[in-house]
C-alpha cells in the first residue's frame, strides 16, 4: 500500500470521525422529545420547554400547573380543578371585569373547558371546532372547522357540543361530532393526522 492510499484512507476515517461528534452535538442541543415519552419515570429525558403548546409529564408536574397555566380540562396531572392563583381573593374579587370576548359565530351549545399554555388559550366549540386564541387580549391566533358528517346528528343527543381539547407536547387533540379523532399543530392550527374512532357509523354514535 502507497503513501497516497494511506493518506486517502486517513482522510475517510477523519471525516467519518468529525461526522458522529458534530451528530452527537446536535443530539445534545436538541433532545429527542421522545426520551420523555413514559409518564412520571425517573430515568426519563425531559426536553426543554417550547413554545406552541408544549406540555409533557414535568410540566404538569410543575408549580405552573394551575397557577400560571392550566394544562388540561383540570388544570394539572391530578385534575384537581384548583386554582393556585392568589391575586384574586376576598378583597380583590369586587374589582373583577370583561377583559375581552369572542365571537364563535354560533348560537349553539358551548360547554369546553379551555386550556391555556405559555400564554395561548386553546378552546373548542360546536362540532370539534378549535379556536387558538392569545390568551390576554383574547386576538385570534388560528381556528379549526373540522368538515362533520351531519348524519351522526340525527341519532345524537345534547346538540353538538364539545367538552375541550387535550394538548401534549405541540400537538391539540380534538374530537370531532362524527367521531373523527384529529390531532392539530399547536403553531397553525394544521391537521397533523386524522382516525375516525366510530366502529359502525349505523348505530347512531358520535362524540
Amino acid at each position: 500500500m502507497n503513501y497516497r492510499v494511506l493518506v486517502i484512507i486517513g482522510a475517510l476515517l477523519l471525516l467519518v470521525a468529525c461526522g458522529d461528534e458534530a451528530s452527537d452535538s446536535r443530539v445534545k442541543e436538541y433532545p429527542d422529545a421522545k426520551a420523555s415519552e413514559t409518564f412520571g419515570s425517573s430515568t426519563e429525558v425531559q426536553a426543554a420547554p417550547r413554545a406552541n403548546g408544549w406540555v409533557d409529564a414535568a410540566r404538569l408536574a410543575s408549580p405552573d400547573a394551575g397557577a400560571a397555566m392550566w394544562m388540561t380540562t383540570g388544570g394539572d396531572a391530578g385534575e384537581t380543578h384548583y386554582s393556585r392563583l392568589d391575586k384574586v381573593n376576598r378583597e380583590t374579587v369586587h374589582r373583577l371585569g370583561v377583559a375581552w370576548d369572542y365571537q364563535t359565530g354560533t348560537t349553539r351549545g358551548l360547554e369546553g373547558t379551555p386550556t391555556v399554555i405559555d400564554g395561548v388559550m386553546y378552546a373548542s366549540g360546536v362540532a370539534g371546532a378549535v379556536y387558538a386564541l392569545e390568551a390576554q387580549t383574547g386576538k385570534e391566533l388560528w381556528t379549526f372547522e373540522p368538515r362533520v358528517d351531519m348524519q351522526a346528528n340525527r341519532g345524537a343527543c345534547c346538540d353538538m357540543v364539545n367538552r375541550g381539547v387535550a394538548v401534549w407536547k405541540g400537538k391539540v387533540y380534538v374530537a370531532a361530532f362524527d367521531g373523527v379523532l384529529y390531532a392539530l399543530d399547536a403553531a397553525d392550527g394544521d391537521v397533523i393526522w386524522k382516525v375516525d374512532t366510530i366502529y359502525d357509523h349505523s348505530r347512531g354514535y358520535s362524540s
